[in-house]
């Protein structure tokens, strides 16, 4: 039986589903998952507000054994993850989940204590979303005030060759690409890129972003609904 989602969080999700598969490389834009984000929270009733956090979770916990994979030893991804759970089912204290997410800060600032050199992009960005998982599973506002934000080049990989634009690109013009890596980022940014990207640097697959999306758009979003209203 297939979840029913709230009639406008259901048009979105359609929008957004056509345009990605009609895009040559298959991204979603940033633009369209605010608009679900924002159509869930317009919900009055409390399971529209969790639901973004639920989809945050569920969204992280999808790449997560790409970190698992490479640092099985490493647990902070999981107890940030764990927390993020345990925000949302009310069983974590605020202080407890402010130091959590003040050390997930720094780590996913820091490729988690690892050589960068070493350390893959799908293992870093896997982390990351557990990080702002957590961080949305709270109540942030993912993917805010990008308008501030701005990129003056690019980095070619593995060469690590430095590009300058003829003009800045502007935050909210950003592809989940740039986006991944920043604080104002979404847990999905880096998920997306984390499943989709080569591991030397976020260059993605356009055929793993669509296998990515769909699932996001036609599994991840309904189960947070339906999650968040148990």
């Amino acid at each position: 039986m297939s979840i029913s989602l709230p009639g406008k969080v259901q048009l979105l999700v359609n929008e957004a589903l056509a345009e990605m598969d009609a895009d040559p490389q298959h991204r979603l834009a940033h633009q369209r998952r605010r608009q679900i984000y924002d159509a869930f929270k317009r919900l009055v009733h409390p399971p529209g507000q969790r639901a973004c956090g639920w989809l945050a979770v569920i969204t992280a916990r999808r790449v997560l054994p790409l970190f698992q994979q490479e640092y099985p030893e490493d647990t902070l991804p999981q107890d940030l993850l764990d927390a993020a759970i345990g925000a949302l089912q009310g069983s974590v204290d605020d202080e407890a989940a402010d130091d959590l997410q003040d050390e997930g800060y720094h780590a996913s600032g820091n490729t988690w204590g690892y050589d960068e050199m070493e350390i893959t992009w799908n293992a870093d960005l896997a982390g990351r979303a557990a990080y702002h998982a957590l961080k949305e599973a709270r109540g942030q506002v993912p993917l805010s005030n990008l308008d501030r934000i701005h990129t003056l080049g690019e980095v070619s990989f593995p060469s690590g060759e430095f590009s300058e634009y003829p003009q800045p690109i502007r935050g909210d013009q950003f592809t989940d690409e740039d986006l991944c890596g920043i604080e104002s980022s979404d847990a999905a940014a880096a998920a997306a890129v984390a499943f989709a990207c080569r591991p030397d640097g976020p260059l993605c697959d356009p055929s793993k972003l669509r296998e990515f999306w769909t699932w996001w758009l036609t599994e991840a979003v309904p189960e947070a609904w339906e999650t968040a209203q148990e």
